[in-house]
Order: C-alpha cells, then sequence, then structure tokens
C-alpha cells in the first residue's frame, strides 16, 4: 500500500529514448571488458574507453546526467582490475603501464575539478572526501603498474594497496553528497565493499608466501576475484537506480529504476538495497565463471590450443593469449 500511494504522488518522467540509447553503452562495455580479462590488449582499452567518454559526454549535453557517469567512469575502470583479479599469481592488481598510468592522471583531473568546485562554491565535507577517494583511485592504479618483483615499491604492495582501498572505502560509507536514504544506504554496501575486498591484498599475499600458490590461495583468490567484480558492478548498477534523469523540481531530485519500481516509498529501502545486492552477487559469481570458462586452454580430445604472442611494439608491452582457435595434434 504505500509503494501503491508513493506511486500515486510521484510522477517519474521517462528519460527519454535518446538518453537511454546513451546510457546503455557503459553497461556493454563494462561486460565486454570483464570477459576479455586478460586478453584485453592497450588498444582495446583505449577504443572502448573512448567510446565510453563519447557516450557520456553525449549523454550529458542531452540530459545533465553527470552523477550517472561518475559512477560508471569509476566502474569502467575497476572493471578490468576486477577481472583480471583471477589470474593474479600472487593476489595483486597488475594493469600495462600505459592502462595504469591513464587510469591514474584521470583520477588526478577529477581531483582538480573537485577542487576548483570547492573553490568556486565553497569548501565542504564532502570535496575533502571526494579528493581523498580519487588521490586514492590515484595511488591504486599507479601501483598497478609496478609488477617487477624486485623493486623496493613491490615488497610493499600488500599493505600500500590494502590502506588505498580501506581508505576509499571508508570516505565512501561516511560522506554524503546524496542525502535520500536509498543513496546514502547503496554507498554504505559500497563502502564496506570496498574496505572487505581491500582486506584481500593481504590475505592472499600471506596465503601465497614464497611457494607456489597453494590450493587455499587458489580457493580465496576466486573469491577475491568475485568480491572485486562486485565492487565494479555495484557502481553501475546504482547508477541505473539511482541517476536515470532528475526531476524538475527545485531541489533538483534524481531518480532511477529503483523509483519506478518501488515508487519512492523509504519504508522498503532496507529490503529494497540487500535485494539488488544479492542480484550483484548472483551476477558477480556468473561473470567470473565466464572469464574462467572464456580464457580456459580447450581440452577436447585430439586438439591443442594456439598460443599467440603479439609483441605491442607502440608501448612495448608483449601480450600472450589463448585463441580460441584449434589445431589439430599430429598423430
Amino acid at each position: 500500500p504505500q509503494c501503491l500511494m508513493m506511486s500515486a504522488t510521484i510522477s517519474y518522467p521517462s528519460p527519454g529514448l535518446a538518453t537511454l540509447a546513451l546510457k546503455t553503452v557503459p553497461a556493454g562495455i563494462i561486460i565486454y571488458v570483464i570477459l576479455l580479462g586478460q586478453r584485453a590488449s592497450v588498444r582495446q582499452i583505449a577504443i572502448l574507453s573512448a567510446l565510453h567518454l563519447a557516450a557520456g559526454v553525449a549523454d550529458v549535453w542531452v540530459s545533465d546526467s553527470g552523477h550517472f557517469w561518475a559512477h560508471m567512469v569509476i566502474a569502467n575502470m575497476l572493471a578490468l582490475p576486477a577481472a583480471r583479479a583471477l589470474k593474479s599469481d600472487d593476489g595483486l592488481i597488475h594493469l600495462p603501464r600505459p592502462v595504469g598510468m591513464i587510469f591514474a592522471a584521470t583520477y588526478g583531473i577529477l581531483a582538480s575539478f573537485e577542487a576548483k568546485q570547492a573553490v568556486l562554491w565553497g569548501f565542504h565535507g564532502s570535496n575533502l572526501a571526494h579528493l581523498t577517494i580519487y588521490f586514492s583511485f590515484v595511488a591504486l592504479f599507479a601501483s598497478a603498474t609496478q609488477s617487477s618483483k624486485d623493486s623496493f615499491f613491490y615488497q610493499w604492495r600488500q599493505v600500500h594497496d590494502t590502506t588505498a582501498s580501506c581508505i576509499m572505502g571508508v570516505c565512501i560509507w561516511k560522506h554524503i553528497h546524496d542525502h535520500r536514504p536509498f543513496a546514502m544506504l547503496i554507498h554504505t554496501y559500497q563502502g564496506v565493499g570496498t574496505i572487505l575486498t581491500g582486506l584481500n591484498f593481504v590475505i592472499l599475499g600471506l596465503l601465497r608466501g614464497d611457494h607456489e600458490p597453494s590450493s587455499s590461495f587458489k580457493l580465496w583468490r576466486k573469491v577475491h576475484s568475485v568480491m572485486f567484480l562486485w565492487v565494479a558492478l555495484w557502481l553501475a548498477v546504482q547508477s541505473y537506480l539511482m541517476y536515470l534523469g532528475k526531476l524538475e523540481d527545485a531541489a533538483g531530485t534524481h531518480y532511477g529504476l529503483h523509483d519506478f519500481l518501488w515508487g519512492g516509498s523509504e519504508e522498503i529501502v532496507d529490503q529494497a538495497v540487500a535485494i539488488y545486492a544479492c542480484m550483484v552477487a548472483g551476477l558477480s559469481v556468473f561473470f567470473a565463471i565466464m572469464i574462467s570458462l572464456c580464457e580456459r586452454p580447450p581440452t577436447e580430445k585430439g586438439y591443442t590450443p594456439v598460443h599467440a604472442a603479439c609483441e605491442d611494439k607502440e608501448n612495448g608491452l608483449k601480450q600472450v593469449s589463448v585463441l580460441g582457435a584449434l589445431t589439430p595434434v599430429d598423430k
């Protein structure tokens, strides 16, 4: 009854076909990036990021959906390391240097815009929280480019990456920029999930030790991958749940799929967010299994996988991927 009453008193306009079409682009990109996983090349990532940026600029121009795209950009950048976590031999994030530095630079640019906003409109606690989150991302992605086990910084990566993730999670959990109870609970889940995922860097480091990956390490790496995917997908899902459009009221209140489903009722916030979190957890497990299947060498009798090593001459990276083709084995 409460949902029906709220639906009768609040009218949520359709965002329009143009903005809905543009908002489907990042979802497709995130799914594609997740399934590519370790096989994603620098060139592919650059093209997909450019497509994401173009759709975002066009949609913001049409519908002023800045909040939607702010969350989707973060989800897009987390999708790649989340997909690669399943195959990490030390439990850490590893990204090609150009990708990691571009991701870090992106957050540096976002931090500069946040600082400019604080100067123009007055400094608030949310500005400090956002700046802390952005610089934590800068530190995390810059760290992801350090793969040499002989380097001094690599020896500190488990501690560094865990600390950066926990700082980020606490700020996401406790800062408030959307005062709606639903939005605050969504961010609470996001913050706690980020903290728990960050703690896995140390746990995996302890399980890994100095020997070959144990069965315990491999099992917890799967758990870590699912949790990492949940953090990325939760960001994407909350964009659709909360920021599809704006009401034409004085506050410029945002609305999304959640409001269409539940009518804006505050009575069912806990129930709704718990259901969404469980659905995203199921999706995370599904995508983790799909990543494993996509990167699994074929094992059919009489065939062997073709391993192709390709060298990217533009950035000096050497990438090895398992192609889907099969070649007969000589009898």
